[in-house]
């Protein structure tokens, strides 16, 4: 069957092959992985005159991630049906009446922490101890992100969810640090942080914006 933008076959493949490159480059641990469904442009202003179209040709992929996601053991969360709640809520667009506003990521966010897939402390993907554990707070965040980590860390990287390292340091830092964040958007990031011992931590962070 083909669809819009993509065969669905080919869809089912790379997305398949996208969701085993994520777990393996959270060391294998499925439980740091998640997949978020597709959002519904068709209920916005650019996407209004293709409405039914562009809906099924979503719930098609939206089928095939679901049912990749559930049988790799996967957090799945179902946005869609917040992204269609657009055709009467402008509020939850951005100024190009097309890509979601703040308000609608704080929605996104609100239902993956109302669900049980969302942890914002992690224990290190290498097998250190169960008190030795990375704290990130307030997570959410607007301004400022601090991290404390008991070794005490040498390298910190964070990337938006596209992959984009936007933020790198190599430095010796305390066992409390915090990183400046009032100029990201909104939405999840993911960072890394090496201890002096090559221990590798990872996890989630997420930025609001002001007001949420």
């Amino acid at each position: 069957m083909k669809t819009g933008v993509k065969d669905i076959a080919v869809y089912s493949l790379e997305f398949r092959q996208l969701l085993y490159k994520a777990i393996e480059l959270y060391g294998g641990n499925k439980t740091g992985v998640f997949v978020l469904s597709i959002p519904d442009y068709g209920y916005t202003p650019f996407g209004a005159s293709n409405r039914a179209t562009i809906s099924a040709e979503i719930n098609e992929y939206n089928r095939i991630n679901r049912e990749i996601a559930n049988e790799l053991g996967v957090a799945y969360f179902d946005i869609t049906p917040i992204s269609r709640e657009a055709i009467s809520k402008p509020e939850y667009l951005a100024s190009d009446q097309l890509h979601p506003s703040g308000e609608m990521y704080a929605r996104w966010v609100d239902l993956m922490f109302s669900s049980n897939g969302i942890k914002i402390s992690t224990t290190s993907v290498s097998g250190v101890g169960e008190n030795d554990e990375v704290t990130v707070y307030p997570n959410p965040a607007t301004n400022l992100a601090h991290f404390h980590i008991p070794n005490g860390a040498t390298e910190i990287a964070v990337y938006d969810s596209s992959g984009i390292k936007v933020f790198h340091a190599e430095t010796g830092f305390s066992n409390d640090f915090s990183i400046n964040v009032s100029g990201w958007g909104p939405g999840i990031y993911f960072y890394r942080i090496k201890n002096a011992g090559e221990t590798v931590y990872r996890g989630k962070l997420i930025i609001k914006q002001t007001g949420w």
